[in-house]
């Protein structure tokens, strides 16, 4: 019932099949351990897509609950170059700010943000800022807009129409292209 899809035509064939092709990704980095060259094994075996953090710091960057901001570090930048060489997708989801930035400067490819909502209606650090939201869609990256109700509304539960308006708002500021 499922198919490990190691790229886009894998989808298609586990569709045209009955299927599930499923994309294999991490959210926490920490078992790279300073060591870049664990990307080439974990890609080997399926390894399609990775966060740079998981809401704190680590040796990549500052993950989106740090106060300081601080962004990547100069192994999360060589890590960005190598998930680009590849072609691992680097998944800004949980990450900071600065980071999140720093990450689609250091990228010669497109970045996402694969599970996230808009901070300017929800006031959430894991939400994100439009600042985040057009740099990575000037990159061509995307931005996906989850269903997790503190994110789309802190108040009470939220409604279906609080769920489309972090997209109306996404795609009035970056455009359809770039929110999923």
């Amino acid at each position: 019932q499922l198919a490990l899809a190691l790229g886009v035509e894998d989808i298609f064939d586990a569709k045209r099949k009955g299927q599930l092709g499923v994309i294999f990704g991490i959210q926490s980095p920490t078992w790279i351990e300073g060591k870049k060259e664990r990307l080439r094994l974990m890609y080997k075996l399926g390894l399609r897509s990775l966060q740079l953090t998981y809401m704190e710091r680590n040796l990549l960057g500052d993950g989106c609950l740090e106060p300081e901001n601080r962004g990547l570090t100069n192994f999360g930048m060589q890590v960005v170059r190598e998930c680009n060489r590849l072609g691992i997708l680097v998944d800004c989801s949980h990450v900071g700010h600065q980071t999140t930035l720093d990450a689609v400067r250091e990228s010669k490819k497109p970045i996402v943000i694969s599970h996230t909502a808009v901070r300017a209606i929800v006031d959430n650090p894991r939400c994100v800022t439009d600042e985040q939201m057009k740099a990575v869609a000037d990159k061509g990256g995307t931005i996906g807009i989850t269903t997790f109700s503190p994110f789309i509304r802190r108040d009470q539960q939220p409604t279906l129409d609080d769920y489309l308006n972090h997209y109306d708002y996404a795609i009035d500021l970056i455009g359809e292209d770039h929110v999923t």
